[in-house]
């Protein structure tokens, strides 16, 4: 299996490519650290703001786990975090979690950017470079003939707060979502959606399709009225990867070069998906703006915003779990997929299946990060917004 690993290059390609990625790499270092030296400051305002942890859960039904997650602060303050979704493997979600943060803050850097047309553009640069960069990799493994490649894609969602400052760049279904207190002064919670999901699924995604490729009857295809696929092959209708869908050179006749890559039939006119992000800016209120929810589809498949909103602003009322708002939501959508599918003995037995096959036909992947926006350090266990990586979850991970 060419995801047990990575791409499989030959020793002489793999050695090739990572002195490629490690002088890139290298360029790209000291290029941010002069470039973000030289910006003027607005740095610490988010992070001063922001001295909660941020909470962040993971819990697998794919074995290995195909989400990803980021947290990260820069050395000028801004503070950064993004989900990543993966199909068809780990890898493009991998791939993203490890370069799109510096690209972003290269990008940035490079741009000197300020306003937030300006910023709004930089990420969408970095997102269309780390595409160039990873498809760059697939490119070489597929003409070693491992065609599986080009079907690896992931969903990213990415949230920067640079002052008083919100952004957020998603390519997929991942969603971001705002928790705000009410203004009618009651300790009720508002949701406010900050992305839009760009799935088959949704009317606005389906017309524009159908718009893009008007000849091809098979452009959308629909199980049923939620779960609608572009060709026939993928819900999402951005994402980062699934070159297949993208370039004609990923979409070969099996055999050609070696390859088994995955062939979509005539008529074929790509690009139908795209990896540029819809950006979205939102002026933080500190007074009544209260946290930011970054999570995977796997979580909104059984969660509404006003639900997932509602869970967080409860959780943030535990002193003493600094993880327990995506504790909280992880449980309750475990809670929900054991009743939908009747599991004998509840979420308490779903978590006892192994990951894969088993568990992913209950659920998905999980991921969740979510930010607080003000200082409520007796609310979350306080702590610092610092680098946080990790992906590697359990089931004991979760706790009953």
């Amino acid at each position: 299996m060419w995801h047990c690993r990575h791409f499989l290059l030959s020793s002489r390609a793999a050695s090739l490519s990572a002195r490629r990625s490690r002088t890139a790499a290298a360029a790209a270092a000291a290029s941010v650290a002069a470039g973000i030296a030289a910006l003027p400051g607005h740095c610490s305002a988010a992070l001063e703001a922001a001295r909660v942890a941020p909470s962040i859960g993971e819990y697998n039904a794919n074995d290995p786990i195909e989400d990803r997650h980021m947290v990260k602060e820069t050395a000028k303050g801004d503070l950064l975090a993004a989900v990543f979704d993966g199909h068809g493997g780990w890898q493009a979600a991998d791939f993203a979690q490890k370069r799109l943060a510096s690209v972003v803050q290269l990008e940035l850097s490079n741009s000197l950017a300020q306003t937030p047309d300006q910023i709004s553009g930089a990420l969408s640069r970095a997102f269309l470079r780390v595409e160039r960069e990873f498809l760059y990799q697939v490119q070489s493994a597929f003409e070693l003939g491992f065609g599986d490649v080009a079907r690896s894609g992931a969903c990213a969602l990415f949230a920067m707060i640079r002052g008083d400052n919100l952004f957020v760049a998603n390519a997929g279904d991942c969603r971001a979502v705002l928790g705000r207190r009410a203004e009618d002064g009651t300790a009720r919670m508002e949701a406010v959606a900050l992305s839009n999901d760009h799935n088959a699924r949704e009317p606005a995604e389906q017309a524009k399709l159908r718009a893009l490729h008007p000849t091809e009857e098979d452009i959308i295809r629909c199980k049923r009225a939620t779960s609608c696929y572009v060709k026939g092959r993928l819900q999402p209708t951005r994402s980062l990867g699934d070159a297949y869908l993208k370039y004609s050179e990923f979409n070969r006749e099996a055999g050609a070069h070696r390859s088994a890559g995955r062939h979509l039939p005539p008529p074929y006119t790509p690009p139908y998906i795209t990896a540029d992000p819809e950006v979205q800016h939102h002026a933080i209120d500190r007074a009544v703006d209260e946290f930011v929810v970054l999570a995977s589809d796997g979580l909104w498949d059984y969660l509404s915003n006003e639900e997932a909103v509602a869970i967080v602003g409860a959780a943030a009322l535990d002193a003493g779990n600094p993880r327990g708002a995506s504790d909280a939501l992880i449980r309750e959508v475990l809670e929900r997929a054991a009743r939908h599918h009747a599991v004998e003995g509840g979420a308490e037995s779903l978590r006892k299946l192994p990951g894969g096959r088993a568990r992913r036909g209950k659920h998905d992947d999980l991921t969740c990060v979510v930010i607080y926006l003000a200082d409520k350090g007796a609310h979350n266990g306080g702590g610092d917004a610092a680098v946080a990586v990790t992906h590697d979850a359990s089931p004991a991970a979760l706790p009953p």
